[in-house]
């Protein structure tokens, strides 16, 4: 029996947009003269916005507070989610697909409220999706399951039942605890150590969704 509900990281997985992050990252850097932090990527890519933050406030000693170095960033990156981001290739197809034979939909991100909602509207999906989890409200980080066992419960699904796309390596371990998928989406931003540690431990590794689907890997995993 396949997966009946399907939840989505959505910075490298869903959407195209790591290198959103680059650019915002530089530009921060650029706006309080430190030295480019973009090294970082990988290693902080699992904890949300505060804590990221909180990561580069202890590191730099920085005076500004939480919120404005928030501000900083969001203003640098609300434009580009809104007319540059696009989704990843076929994405929107295996939405349809998904919707199409009632698998359940719902989005577990450590990206901002507002960018999440910013580019899932722009490309028309936000409604697809049923519920909404992000570590931040949380207070948790991609380390821990948290944000994708909130999902499953909103749903109302068990989470055997759940199969759980992420271009990070970080939860893997935490979901599969807990009898999830847990799906490989590539991105070309991550380094080649953690996708080679992805393609070996997931259930699945996925190089695009168009692939995914014509390789008749939906139909394997989530019809039959």
């Amino acid at each position: 029996m396949g997966y009946k509900a399907a939840i989505f990281d959505l910075d490298g997985t869903l959407i195209d947009s790591t290198w959103v992050w680059e650019v915002m990252i530089k530009k921060f850097c650029d706006v309080l003269n430190l030295k480019d932090i973009t090294s970082y990527m990988d290693s902080t890519a699992h904890m949300g916005p505060t804590e990221f933050i909180n990561f580069v406030k202890q590191k730099y000693n920085l005076t500004q507070e939480v919120a404005e170095i928030k501000n900083l960033l969001l203003s640098s990156a609300k434009e580009l989610y809104s007319t540059k981001v696009p989704l990843k290739k076929g994405a929107l197809r295996l939405l349809n697909l998904m919707e199409d034979n009632s698998i359940k939909l719902s989005i577990a991100t450590s990206c901002f409220v507002e960018l999440t909602e910013i580019v899932l509207k722009k490309w028309n999906i936000y409604n697809k999706f049923s519920f909404f989890s992000y570590s931040e409200q949380l207070c948790t980080n991609k380390k821990s399951a948290d944000v994708y066992l909130k999902a499953a419960n909103e749903m109302n699904i068990n989470f055997s039942e759940c199969a759980v796309f992420e271009d990070i390596l970080f939860p893997l371990k935490a979901v599969r605890a807990h009898n999830m998928g847990f799906f490989a989406v590539e991105d070309s931003k991550r380094s080649e150590d953690i996708r080679k540690n992805l393609k070996a431990n997931a259930d699945f590794y996925i190089k695009d969704f168009d692939e995914f689907i014509d390789g008749g890997h939906f139909e394997k995993f989530f019809i039959s």
